[in-house]
Formats: C-alpha cells, sequence, structure tokens
C-alpha cells in the first residue's frame, strides 16, 4: 500500500512539500535570529564603547579635581589657617593692650578723682 501511495505522489509528495517548507521556514527562522543576534551585539558593542567613554571621562574629571585640590585648595586651606592663627594671635595681643590700658585709664582716673575729692 505504501508502495501504492508512493507511486501515486500524493501523501509522499505532501511529506516531502511539508519538510521542504519546515526546512524553509526553520532556515529563515535561523536568518532571522542570525539578523537579530549580529544586531544587538553591534547595539551592545555600541554601549560598550560609549560607557567605556563615559569612565575615560569621568577619570579625567576626577584626576583633574584632585590635581586642581592639591595644587590651588589645600595650600590655599594652609595659608588660611596660618592668617587665621595669626590673627587670632593679634586679637588676644590687642584685648591684652587694651585691657593694660583700661586698667592704666581706671587707675588714672581714680588718682584724678582723689586729687579733685582733695582740693
Amino acid at each position: 500500500m505504501a508502495e501504492l501511495r508512493s507511486r501515486d505522489g500524493n501523501p509522499v509528495q505532501d511529506l516531502i512539500d511539508a519538510i521542504t517548507k519546515l526546512i524553509a521556514d526553520t532556515h529563515a527562522s535561523q536568518d532571522k535570529a542570525r539578523e537579530d543576534f549580529i544586531a544587538r551585539t553591534e547595539e551592545h558593542e555600541s554601549e560598550l564603547v560609549r560607557l567605556g567613554d563615559l569612565i575615560n571621562e569621568a577619570n579625567a574629571d576626577i584626576s583633574h579635581a584632585q590635581q586642581f585640590l592639591q595644587g590651588t585648595l589645600y595650600p590655599a586651606r594652609e595659608q588660611i589657617s596660618s592668617d587665621l592663627d595669626r590673627d587670632h594671635a593679634q586679637i588676644d595681643e590687642n584685648n591684652a593692650i587694651m585691657e593694660e590700658l583700661t586698667n592704666v585709664r581706671n587707675d588714672e582716673h581714680s588718682e584724678y578723682e582723689n586729687t579733685v575729692l582733695a582740693i
């Protein structure tokens, strides 16, 4: 019976046609998957390059900021701290002089009052 059907060609040819169509569909599906894979790979590689550039820019910015801190701000901080210490010492000295002069003035004023009362 299978021999008769194979001679007739319809069922065997239908099976051959179905298998051929399945193979063609599988190849088309593989081609589509391959194209999608290539496109995604290119997107990922592009994103890697973009992110690498961002990282390099960030590293350059960090390096620039560190150089600015070390070359400008840290020395300025030390100078400001030194100036502040000097200013505090000057204020303490001025306060001591002012207290001494106030005591001298009070003593002179007391002497004056005593002199006026004695007259």
